[in-house]
């Protein structure tokens, strides 16, 4: 491959090359776990409000719905033979049992036919119940049902396409009004009143649909979870009738006030409210028209903002003020919590990191090309202080009902706020108030975040405090996914970042390894840790230097170790192997090859044997190449691991001080070949790295770390080359020595940036600037003034255009 091609690769290629297990770009962001988080989603009382927790990227957090329908009816039947029967009995007698089998029974109570069904629906509890009350009301009902069911089921599984005979659907409507008037008990009457007005819906017959509703079901007085149903179709009716904004309200209750149906209800509501080709979308001010009491206006308006990515505070005010008692208001308050974890905690501890805040546009309308980041924070930091302020008002309301979620809330968001001696007061102040079981457990994780940063510096005594929280986490993290992922924030996030602040670089390492350990899981025999994967690892390979690593393998093998450094080290993912095999990396970046050789001695053989990748080379790194491969050659006839690399490099480090000059130069040679090919460009860059991408090579020299501009510049490689060539009487090696420092010349040409200029106009102009640059070869021209009757310089113009274009121009 020739230099230009090579470049080409560079810039336009986003193939990643790496091993399965090793250090790459993760994938797509988790809807579910892609900002900090601490608070909770499950602290309101009704669980049943589970499709509506937060998240930006999704429209709703949870495609199911809360409640089965199949379990709610057929808890009724339950009820209706007086707990004779199982819920599981009565749902296979009403739901899998067969026309044929059911009619059987019937027959067999009603003209004593042989009763000639499975022994399996002989014991069912509710068949015997049939065979002794001789309800043949009910079971008629049933068998009605299971006529009716193939044409109504599609509610049930939107992806069935079913075809709806309107003719045999008519003749059941026609049949379920006969039996309703037949009927004596409310509870059947009921039943055969929701299946008529469903296939009245299911036929388009909108109209009679509502008529249906009004006359066989509005008046009956039995407690069923039908009513609600049966409302749903109703509003359904008024949506199709043109009736946008009664249709909405109707909704907007049943989406509010029942578990059962609730995300279909909510949807419904949408579709209601939305933009359409031919109308315009519904505001809030219509539909609350048709509200008749406070806690009905408050329903609209919490489901109005049930979506939101917005501040929401206004609504949850408005809210507040019409039904302080609102189960929606506790739901609708954590997620303001989450949102604020989302747009102000998340970016604080980014800027913490010293990284740069990164704002999703696309979930907060902000613009994309100009992000004025600090407006928007302080912006979020505004909200956070109003909302704080907002919680503990509530909480202090008698007619709220967990009036400490409000309180707990308060503190959590005054501990995001850095107001600690706020957030403290109104710990304790929750601690007087009656406490959920979930809302305690926030009260702890709360309280632990604001000791952290109370104390602001982790030493022996803090940690030996602070341990039985985190012992009490972990327990909680084992059992919870939510909770497991605070477990791991907790030590990335807060602890890992305080390290860090105390130039405990041994300790962070320690603290990611935790937020590690605790994301994984066995999948098909492999480990993996999630969306989060290997931050440890990553740390401990790109950030720790040889002197740090030596110190982090001293603690993990330490006997002494306090029962805080226990913990985290029992705690890791990762092990003394994988310690010292960076540790012997880091040293070979340095270019120290004795603390490499000891480090990497200490490497168990099994570890390398388990995974082979680990000890991936794709060539001989030693090979003599005047082209950039990491495709295997001729030359590849030895394959070096990490231990054998450094001690064939500390032994030429030894041959270069001895011997003739030839015999010097060679060595300084085969030195520049080891570095050039442990390096990022090299054919075994792995010796460095635990992972590999084109795009890297764009932006490589521009890395903090020193073994990383060496990684990508080969400055050290460039001086063995120029070694070498001094030392050297024969005029073709001292070309192909001067033709490899012109390669490593051109890769310490910084390409340029889109982000660092301006306009595109300027970008461009750097890019042709850059073109002209590496060209111009600072070496060319001595390799063409003294080299051009050499063997080798006839070999590498033919090879290289650069030096063909350099040459022509």
């Amino acid at each position: 491959m020739n230099w230009k091609l090579c470049i080409a690769v560079f810039i336009s290629s986003s193939i990643l090359c790496f091993p399965q297990n090793l250090i790459g770009c993760g994938p797509s962001e988790d809807p579910y776990d892609y900002y900090t988080s601490f608070f909770s989603q499950k602290l309101q009382t009704d669980e049943t409000y589970r499709p509506f927790y937060y998240t930006g990227y999704r429209f709703l957090y949870d495609e199911a719905e809360p409640l089965s329908t199949k379990e709610v009816t057929s808890a009724e039947w339950v009820a209706y033979t007086g707990n004779t029967a199982s819920q599981k009995e009565v749902q296979d007698f009403v739901l899998k049992y067969s026309y044929k089998q059911l009619a059987a029974i019937y027959n067999h109570l009603e003209k004593k036919q042989p009763l000639t069904v499975a022994d399996s629906v002989k014991r069912n509890s509710i068949t015997k119940w049939f065979m002794q009350s001789k309800d043949l009301e009910a079971l008629g009902y049933l068998l009605y049902a299971k006529q009716v069911e193939p044409f109504v089921t599609g509610d049930e599984n939107p992806w069935e396409d079913l075809t709806r005979d309107s003719v045999k659907m008519q003749r059941l409507i026609k049949s379920g009004i006969q039996l309703w008037t037949a009927a004596k008990t409310d509870f059947i009457k009921l039943r055969y009143g929701y299946q008529v007005t469903r296939l009245a819906h299911y036929t388009e017959q909108y109209k009679n649909c509502i008529s249906y509703y009004n006359s066989y079901i509005a008046t009956n007085t039995t407690k069923s979870e039908l009513h609600s149903l049966s409302q749903a179709l109703y509003a359904g009716a008024l949506l199709r009738t043109g009736k946008r904004e009664e249709a909405a309200y109707r909704f907007a209750q049943l989406c509010a006030d029942n578990a059962v149906k609730r995300r279909s209800n909510y949807i419904s509501f949408i579709f209601s409210t939305e933009n359409n080709e031919d109308e315009p979308g519904i505001s809030k001010e219509a539909v609350l028209k048709y509200c008749k009491t406070n806690k009905e206006k408050a329903n609209v308006i919490a489901v109005y903002a049930l979506n939101s990515t917005a501040d929401d505070l206004l609504h949850l005010q408005s809210i507040y003020q019409l039904d302080p008692s609102s189960p929606m208001l506790e739901l609708l308050t954590t997620r303001e919590v989450n949102k604020l974890e989302e747009k102000y905690l998340h970016p604080s501890i980014q800027k913490l990191k010293g990284e740069k805040i990164m704002y999703s546009w696309s979930l907060f309308g902000w613009d994309a090309d100009k992000p004025n980041y600090d407006s928007l924070y302080a912006a979020s930091e505004q909200q956070a202080k109003q909302m704080m302020k907002f919680c503990h008002n509530v909480a202090g309301n008698a007619a709220v009902t967990n009036k400490a979620l409000f309180e707990v809330a308060a503190a959590y968001i005054a501990y995001m706020s850095k107001d600690l001696k706020q957030a403290t007061t109104y710990l304790q102040s929750a601690k007087q108030l009656p406490l959920t079981d979930k809302v305690k457990d926030q009260w702890m994780l709360t309280n632990l975040l604001v000791q952290i940063n109370q104390k602001g510096k982790l030493d022996a005594a803090f940690e030996a405090g602070i341990l039985p929280s985190v012992q009490w986490l972990e327990t909680k993290a084992k059992q919870d996914e939510e909770w497991k992922k605070f477990y791991r924030n907790l030590f990335s996030e807060i602890i890992a970042v305080q390290y860090e602040k105390q130039n405990e670089p041994h300790k962070a390492a320690l603290a990611l390894g935790c937020a590690d350990k605790i994301m994984y899981v066995k999948y098909d025999g492999y480990e993996d840790y999630g969306y989060w994967s290997y931050s440890s690892l990553s740390y401990l390979r790109t950030k720790l230097k040889g002197k740090e690593i030596e110190t982090l393998y001293q603690l993990v093998t330490s006997s002494a170790k306090t029962a805080w450094e226990k913990f985290m080290v029992d705690n890791n993912s990762y092990t003394k192997d994988e310690v010292a095999d960076v540790a012997g990396t880091a040293y070979l970046r340095e270019q120290n090859w004795n603390n490499a050789e000891r480090w990497l001695k200490q490497v168990s053989s099994s570890y390398y044997k388990k995974d082979p990748y680990k000890t991936y080379l794709a060539a001989n790194p030693f090979a003599d190449l005047l082209y950039d491969t990491h495709a295997p050659t001729k030359q590849d006839t030895v394959v070096y691991n990490k231990l054998q690399y450094v001690q064939k490099m500390n032994g030429l480090v030894q041959q270069s001080t001895t011997g003739t000059n030839e015999q010097k130069a060679k060595a300084f040679y085969q030195l520049a070949n080891g570095l050039y090919q442990a390096s990022y460009w090299g054919n075994s860059w792995l010796l460095q790295e635990y992972g590999w991408s084109g795009n890297d090579g764009l932006t490589g020299l521009t890395q903090k770390e020193a073994w990383k501009k060496e990684y990508y510049g080969v400055f050290a490689a460039e001086q063995y080359y120029l070694k070498a060539k001094e030392l050297t009487a024969d005029k073709s090696f001292q070309a192909r020595c001067l033709f490899m420092a012109a390669k490593c010349s051109q890769k310490q040409m910084i390409v340029p940036d889109y982000n660092a200029y301006p306009d595109y106009d300027q970008y461009e102009k750097a890019n042709e600037q850059y073109a002209k640059d590496i060209q111009r070869n600072k070496y060319f021209p001595e390799l063409i003034k003294n080299y051009k009757q050499t063997k080798t310089y006839n070999e590498v113009f033919n090879s290289c255009v650069y030096l063909k274009d350099y040459v022509t121009n």
